[in-house]
């Protein structure tokens, strides 16, 4: 089993004092939040935000996806976000790893680390936050050991718009890649790693299990072709990926209200998911097509109209 020293909280009020800008950002105690025990949870998530605090609890997304997490039966999700350059210098001075803002665990005492992938530059935040973990940048490094082994590492994956459009370019640092809309997605990744950690799958055999999941795309099940296709190594991977694809239910947000100022410092709600616009520069408007029911299209337009 993992020792209590990898799992325990890091000496959080040794890292944040008044010498470190704005500690409100790793506080992890804004109203909304949902802290859950980290004693009865048999499953444990970390979804992380490779941008500063301002930028993640801004991402409406981010939000969601922990809401939905947290209240599944039996499972945790925590959050964390890039440090500070002043913080970042700490935690390497003094040699403690990276952790997830509500229960100061270490990211790499989590189950599953997810990251959002959300545009190109953000690739490079999210190593640094692999190296301030602890955790090895590519995924062939991380040992192929069940869970309770004392060498596991946590499954590291990537959602979101660049993840789905094209994952190929940051397939080798990542466990497996997300595709499309995580609502309904996540829950069935974690039903999948909770049963693989209770039967002590291996880190191979659980990601074999995990591309069966419409949705979930495994870098090292599958190779490129001369022609630059993807092609999968083995029968046991899918021939073609799917990406998933969720309507909105705007009761799955949970409201955050941070303790610092935001890039977005405003109450948001999604009540649909989409853009009629068509703009060809926009990535997310091109990967969410259709943009919703005729109806709502024609509403959109009259109002435009109006």
């Amino acid at each position: 089993m993992p020792s209590a020293t990898a799992t325990a909280p890091v000496p959080f009020h040794q890292l944040v004092d008044r010498g470190i800008s704005k500690p409100g950002r790793y506080l992890g105690r804004e109203r909304g939040a949902l802290h859950r025990p980290w004693d009865q949870a048999s499953l444990r998530w970390c979804l992380t935000y490779p941008e500063l605090y301002e930028v993640g609890a801004s991402n409406l997304g981010h939000v969601i996806l922990y809401g939905i997490l947290n209240r599944l039966p039996g499972q945790l999700c925590d959050r964390a976000y890039l440090p500070g350059a002043d913080l970042a210098a700490r935690l390497r001075q003094q040699e403690v790893p990276l952790f997830a803002v509500e229960s100061r665990r270490p990211l790499k005492a989590f189950d599953i680390l997810g990251f959002s992938l959300s545009y190109e530059l953000g690739a490079t935040n999210i190593l640094e936050m692999l190296n301030l973990s602890g955790l090895p940048l590519w995924a062939r490094q991380r040992p192929d050991v069940p869970f309770d082994h004392p060498q596991a590492q946590p499954l590291v994956f990537a959602g979101g718009q660049t993840a789905t459009s094209n994952p190929e370019p940051y397939g080798a640092f990542f466990d497996f890649m997300a595709l499309g809309d995580g609502e309904e997605l996540l829950p069935e990744i974690g039903l999948v790693v909770r049963e693989g950690k209770a039967a002590r799958l291996s880190r191979s055999a659980l990601l074999r299990d995990l591309a069966q999941v419409p949705g979930v795309y495994v870098p090292s099940l599958y190779r490129r072709n001369g022609d630059g296709r993807v092609a999968p190594r083995s029968p046991d991977a899918p021939a073609r990926v799917v990406r998933r694809v969720a309507d909105p239910i705007p009761h799955y947000a949970t409201g955050l209200a941070p303790q610092v100022a935001t890039v977005h410092d405003r109450l948001v709600v999604e009540i649909r998911r989409g853009c009629t616009r068509g703009c060809r520069f926009c990535q997310p408007g091109m990967l969410t097509r259709p943009p919703g029911t005729w109806r709502r299209m024609k509403w959109w337009t009259l109002w435009k109209r109006a």
